[in-house]
């Protein structure tokens, strides 16, 4: 096997320090780009990049080439775009793994960081990212299509992290590592960056040529004794196949990834190839079926391997379909909110709490977005649930009945949520801090919020608030 090139964006190596059994290049970024990094002697200065790449190389049993990209300042702060820049050069280097002993915690850097972590998982590489030492949220190890990696607690070698709620961090790792450093032994801490490489070893072990993040995080179950990882979010997609019944209803300008093709069920039988090709060039990360259908259960079972995630949408409140559930596969039914957002719950939130029953689907999907980009634009962080099963292909929240609202926006540092009803599916009114209509039905007791645009319900809710 050729040796393996692995990236550990860092606060750079002092080359003094290494063993020097592997090849090592230096980069660090620099005015927007990414270039040669003249000098890695930075005399006695142990960085946290060394301590991680000595980490790394007492476990990595395969020939590498560590390549160091400098992207922490000296105070330890990198940018989201800084970070960006390292990945997108990383990407154009085609080095497959890559090691983040680093994160962050700040929601405007979510959607921005994702785009990117999918692209690259699209095309084959292999991101190991470090939750915060906090345990609260992290970005990319949060990611569906990031290995996240937090310090085990006894400091066993490697567990996976069977509960896997909505942190995206799928292994426990050994953190505290006996490394030599000129002719001293130092133990390194107890913290999730120095499990990071050790896990980025055991990766680079088991890497092959040509294999994706889930082909590795599978590997990884079976070393750590459990079968498979399931899908808790909606996250990974960038491409997508929709494959839908002709009763599905999208309004697909405010998608949050981008359509390749659209089918119906009944278009199956000729299009079935096309769609194989789509995820055999990976052209798609995700087919997206809408609807109930059972025609499609023999393609699925025959060519499903193929595509990399599968969403499975109904709008209906419980499961109905028959269809066959593989792997990597996410299936979504409409909520009753009447029962996961009780009373007791939304009463002891620390946050404003506001629900919007509305009759226009189309109208109200298209104006939320903008709103929720408002918001976030003027420094809030706002989470929308919506109670149609397609709210997540808008960038919506999902929950599930066993969902625990306070430790959810405790963990996402949440300001503010509004949870979207349709009128028809409404049970009982629920006691939030603000109940609103959007559209114009006369049976409601409610504030009258009528068709507006985005910027009026921003201005409207703010104003309430």
């Amino acid at each position: 096997m050729n040796e393996i090139k692995v990236a550990f964006l860092d606060d750079g190596l002092n080359t003094n320090l290494l063993s020097g059994l592997q090849k090592v290049e230096l980069y660090t970024v620099k005015d927007g780009r990414v270039a040669v990094c003249s000098n890695g002697n930075k005399g006695n200065e142990i960085t946290h990049g060394t301590i991680c790449v000595k980490i790394f190389e007492q476990s990595v049993k395969v020939k590498v080439h560590i390549i160091s990209v400098e992207i922490l300042d000296s105070k330890k702060r990198c940018s989201a775009d800084k970070l960006i820049t390292a990945l997108q050069w990383v990407r154009q280097m085609e080095i497959k793994i890559i090691n983040l002993s680093l994160g962050t915690s700040f929601f405007q850097d979510e959607m921005i960081l994702r785009r990117c972590v999918n692209q690259l998982a699209q095309e084959g590489h292999i991101i190991v990212a470090a939750q915060n030492n906090n345990s609260f949220v992290t970005y990319p190890a949060a990611f569906t299509n990031v290995i996240g990696v937090s310090a085990s607690p006894q400091n066993q070698d490697i567990l996976l992290n069977t509960e896997y709620k909505f942190d995206g961090i799928e292994l426990f790792g050994k953190s505290e590592h006996d490394i030599e450093v000129q002719g001293n032994k130092i133990v390194t801490q107890h913290a999730s960056s120095f499990a990071t490489p050790y896990i980025t070893a055991i990766v680079s072990n088991l890497y092959q040529d040509g294999q994706n993040v889930w082909e590795i995080k599978q590997k990884l179950c079976l070393l750590c004794g459990v079968g498979h990882l399931e899908l808790r979010k909606f996250d990974w997609c960038s491409r997508a196949v929709i494959l839908q019944s002709r009763s599905f209803r999208f309004e697909d300008r405010c998608f949050c990834f981008e359509v390749v093709q659209n089918y119906f069920f009944d278009e199956i039988k000729s299009k079935a190839e096309d769609i194989k090709d789509i995820f055999t060039q990976r052209i798609a990360d995700t087919l997206i079926i809408a609807g109930n259908c059972e025609i499609i259960n023999d393609w699925i079972k025959k060519e499903g391997a193929s595509v990399p995630y599968k969403l499975m949408i109904h709008d209906d409140v419980r499961p109905v379909s028959k269809t066959v559930c593989l792997e990597r596969t996410f299936r979504i039914f409409r909520q009753d909110f009447g029962k996961i957002f009780i009373d007791e719950q939304i009463e002891n939130l620390d946050i404003p709490v506001v629900i919007i029953y509305y009759d226009n689907k189309k109208e109200i999907v298209k104006n939320m977005v903008k709103t929720n980009q408002e918001f976030a634009d003027n420094g809030y962080h706002c989470k929308i649930f919506m109670d149609s099963a397609a709210g997540v292909l808008y960038g919506f929240e999902y929950c599930g009945e066993a969902f625990r609202i306070k430790e959810y926006i405790e963990f996402h540092f949440v300001d503010l949520i509004i949870i979207l009803i349709d009128m028809d599916h409404k049970m009982q009114e629920l006691d939030s801090d603000l109940n609103l209509r959007y559209g114009v039905s006369k049976d409601f007791k409610l504030n009258l919020l009528p068709n507006v645009e985005y910027r009026d319900i921003y201005e409207y809710i703010e104003e309430q608030l």
